[in-house]
C-alpha cells in the first residue's frame, strides 16, 4: 500500500477534542469581548451626545464646543480599529472549528455534515443574493461598522455645525445678545 492510499488519522479523539475545546474557547472569548467592546463604545458615544446636548442647550456657540463631537470620530475610528482586529481573531477560530468539523466527520455518512455548523453557515451566506447596502444578511460586522460611520458623520455634522453656527462678531468687536445663539445640531 502506498502512502497515498493510506489513511492517516491526524488527530486521535482526546485531543481533537482538546483543540475543540481551545478553539471554542478562543472563539467564545473574542466573540465576548467584541460585544463587550462595542457596548462601551456605545456608552461613550451616549456620553459624548449627551454633553454636548447640555452645552449647547445652555450656554453659546464657542469654537472649542465643536471639538466634542469630533470626539465622536475619533471613539469611531478607535473602535472601529479594535472591531476589525477582534473580528480578525474570531475569524481564525472559526477557520480552526471548521477544521475540526471537517476532520471529526469525515467517513460519517452524508446526514451528518449538518453537524458542520460553520460550514452550513457559509453555503447559506454564499447563496443569499447580493445588493450594494442592503443585500445579504446584517451581520455583527455589517451592523457595527454602519453604526461606526452613522456616529462619525454625527460627529463631523455635530462640529461643523457649531462652526457654522458660530456668531460673527462686528468690526468693533462687540457682539450683539441678538447673536449669540446656542448651536442647535441635529
Amino acid at each position: 500500500m502506498n502512502d497515498e492510499t493510506k489513511k492517516v488519522e491526524i488527530m486521535d479523539e482526546n485531543t481533537r477534542k482538546l483543540w475543540r475545546d481551545y478553539a471554542w474557547g478562543y472563539f467564545s472569548q473574542h466573540a465576548e469581548q467584541r460585544l463587550k467592546a462595542f457596548n462601551f463604545y456605545i456608552t461613550s458615544c451616549a456620553i459624548v451626545i449627551g454633553a454636548f446636548a447640555t452645552i449647547i442647550s445652555r450656554k453659546s456657540v464657542s469654537i472649542e464646543y465643536a471639538f466634542l463631537p469630533l470626539s465622536l470620530v475619533f471613539l469611531s475610528f478607535i473602535f472601529w480599529k479594535l472591531d476589525v482586529r477582534t473580528r480578525m481573531l474570531i475569524k481564525h477560530a472559526e477557520a480552526a472549528l471548521k477544521y475540526l468539523d471537517s476532520q471529526s466527520l469525515k467517513g460519517l455518512p452524508e446526514e451528518a455534515k449538518i453537524l458542520a455548523l460553520f460550514q452550513k453557515d457559509d453555503e447559506a451566506k454564499s447563496k443569499l443574493k447580493k445588493y450594494l447596502l442592503v443585500g445579504g444578511l446584517f451581520t455583527y460586522g455589517r451592523v457595527f461598522n454602519w453604526v461606526f460611520v452613522v456616529m462619525a458623520l454625527a460627529g463631523v455634522a455635530g462640529s461643523v455645525a457649531c462652526v457654522v453656527a458660530q456668531p460673527s462678531v462686528p468690526a468693533d468687536g462687540s457682539a450683539s445678545a441678538s447673536l449669540q445663539q446656542p448651536c442647535r445640531a441635529g
